[in-house]
């Protein structure tokens, strides 16, 4: 028993060990799989804002460097007053105003700085962005001036049709830029330059950590949930997934941006997943144990007492009743069987033989009295424990009543004896067993035992149903409205062509003007490019009534197709990647000026 007992202990372990198992690869693909998502999505996000960052630092050169008040003083050659400080340091967008602008000669001399430029030299001739600004391209690109790195965006300026000289506009890489990207993104962003290290998120990862990440996660500041050895089974215990995104194309070395998702909330679940479980085996294994022990205790010391005690009494031994306070529950009441049959038995314990031993004939228990052994009655005395027992006295041999008769003589049934159990079993009444017995046999000449009557059946009592045997079988009718109830409804035929129909479909025809909206424009122009040229149109037409020119033959339709025509051309003959076109006034009437721009 104690084996079966210990034996549900190893199965409560076997089955925690299990859930382990199984439950912390289920429950790692289900809270891991929401973070690797998360970290997709952040490189594509934090592509699009560095993308985003440059048309928007290009457009805000090139805007500045269309002004009227810009290229005057370029032409002029003089250093800008507030009104071309304000331009130029305009805000740029969701990226704000730039550190720094300077007005730049066309021979690469700075004609004039305003913000933040006390590194930038006095000649950018040796920059690629001002050598493809006087080939008339706006474009941006990263420069360090002095210990600082900054992305620049750099535009040329016309008069007319010289090139009156280049704008140069300048956002620093700081901390501010790359938080700025993290509430863009949604997910912490770490710039990288060479040794320096921009943003606020996450300051315990280095430069040189986040350069050494380990392939599809990193092994930094693995997390240590309570306890600090959980999660236990897990295929990796990196806390940071960071995806490297290039700030410009082919530079690999000089600047790179870092998009981090922190799984840490992840590895906790996991580890308090862990610990509910590890901790309800340990609380259920103990609770086993202390109830295997205790009932063990409980069972095995009555058991020893019960064992004992019985075993003094058939050896002889004075014991007197078994000590009833020592027992409880079911092993009391075995405990006061027990002491009956000890005092109904006079001579166990009294130095007689023991309880159950039969007389020198066989016929019944010898009998003492204070302690003196007494003479065994003769064959056919009759023994009672009310009065003391009487001098053998001779009478005919006579069978006892329980062996069957044989046919050899009449000889009259022995008289009804005491069994001395009368207190615990009751033998003056019929054998309760005696339908189920079965006759011993008997000679053919003899008398056959009579055959007890069976039991009558039980009668239904008043107002009562028939009283069934275990074997009837009861049936009875289902009401029809249940059986109605629980009929499948068949669904009525499909109405014939041309008939009405609630499931009929609708054809209806799509108005034009959303088809339109929903894609591209047949001739291919985007919705950007499709703001700039409306926005170059309206510019175009106020000019043109400022310059009092007849505005009354130009459409936009008309306006469009000879952009269309000439940024196609730019487009072949520059390589560029979008035309940006300025509206000015050249003598005394609106001009277009193409900007080709290549990033």
């Amino acid at each position: 028993m104690q084996a079966r007992l210990w034996f549900t202990v190893v199965l409560i372990i076997a089955s925690g060990a299990l859930v382990l198992v199984a439950g912390t690869s289920e429950l790692h693909g289900q809270v891991m799989a929401p973070y690797e998502v998360a970290s997709n999505q952040s490189i594509y996000a934090l592509n699009g804002v560095i993308a985003k960052h440059g048309a928007d630092a290009v457009d805000a050169a090139a805007r500045a460097a269309s002004d009227a008040q810009v290229i005057a003083q370029l032409a002029k050659a003089e250093p800008p007053g507030p009104n071309v400080e304000t331009v130029l340091l305009g805000r740029a967008a969701q990226q704000g105003a730039p550190t720094f602008a300077a007005l730049i000669k066309p021979d690469g001399t700075v004609l004039a700085r305003v913000g933040a430029a006390e590194a930038l030299p006095a000649s950018v001739t040796g920059l690629p962005e001002f050598a493809e600004a006087r080939t008339g391209l706006a474009r941006d690109g990263a420069e360090r001036f002095g210990d600082k790195l900054f992305h620049v965006a750099v535009a040329p300026s016309y008069d007319g049709g010289t090139l009156a000289g280049v704008v140069l506009l300048g956002w620093a890489y700081d901390d501010a830029f790359a938080n700025r990207a993290s509430q863009a993104v949604g997910q912490p962003v770490v710039l990288v330059a060479g040794d320096a290290r921009f943003g606020s998120a996450l300051k315990e990862l280095t430069s040189a950590q986040l350069m050494v990440r380990e392939p599809g996660g990193m092994g930094i500041a693995d997390v240590a949930p309570l306890p600090s050895f959980l999660p236990l089974l897990v295929p990796e215990r990196g806390r940071y997934l960071v995806s490297q995104v290039p700030i410009f194309l082919g530079d690999q070395s000089t600047l790179k941006a870092f998009a981090i998702v922190d799984r840490n909330q992840a590895f906790l679940a996991l580890a308090w997943a862990q610990a509910i479980v590890l901790a309800g085996v340990l609380v259920l294994v103990l609770l086993q144990s202390v109830l295997i022990l205790s009932t063990v205790r409980s069972v095995s010391r009555p058991i020893e007492i019960i064992v004992e005690h019985l075993g003094q009494a058939s050896a002889g031994q004075s014991v007197g009743i078994l000590p009833e306070a020592k027992l409880s529950g079911p092993f009391l009441r075995l405990g006061k069987q027990i002491n009956m049959l000890l005092q109904n038995a006079p001579s166990a314990g009294r130095g007689g033989p023991a309880l159950g031993s039969l007389g020198s004939a066989g016929m019944g228990p010898a009998v003492g009295v204070a302690n003196q052994p007494v003479p065994t009655p003769a064959l056919g005395a009759e023994l009672s424990f009310d009065r003391p027992p009487t001098p053998a006295v001779a009478m005919p041999l006579v069978p006892r009543a329980d062996t069957p008769q044989s046919n050899s003589g009449s000889m009259p049934p022995a008289p009804a004896r005491s069994s001395g159990l009368s207190g615990l079993f009751d033998d003056a009444g019929p054998d309760p067993l005696a339908a189920f017995r079965v006759a011993p046999p008997t000679s053919p000449s003899g008398p056959q035992p009579s055959t007890p009557p069976a039991p009558a059946a039980p009668q239904p009592a008043p107002g009562q149903g028939a009283v069934l045997s275990p074997e009837a079988t009861v049936m009875f009718q289902v009401p029809q409205e249940l059986l109605q109830q629980s009929a499948t409804t068949i669904p009525p035929p499909r109405a014939a062509v041309g008939q009405s129909d609630d499931a009929r479909t609708v054809v209806a025809a799509v108005p034009q003007e959303l088809l339109s909206q929903a894609g591209p424009r047949a001739d291919g122009v985007s919705n950007a490019d499709e703001i700039h040229y409306r926005e170059v149109y309206d510019k175009f037409l106020e000019t043109r009534v400022q310059c009092r020119e007849d505005t009354s033959d130009l459409t936009y339709d008309r306006f469009l197709a000879k952009l269309l025509k000439n940024r196609q051309q730019i487009v072949e003959k520059h390589k560029a990647k979008a035309v940006r076109f300025q509206v000015y006034v050249k003598e005394g009437k609106a001009a277009l000026r193409a900007l080709p721009v290549r990033e």
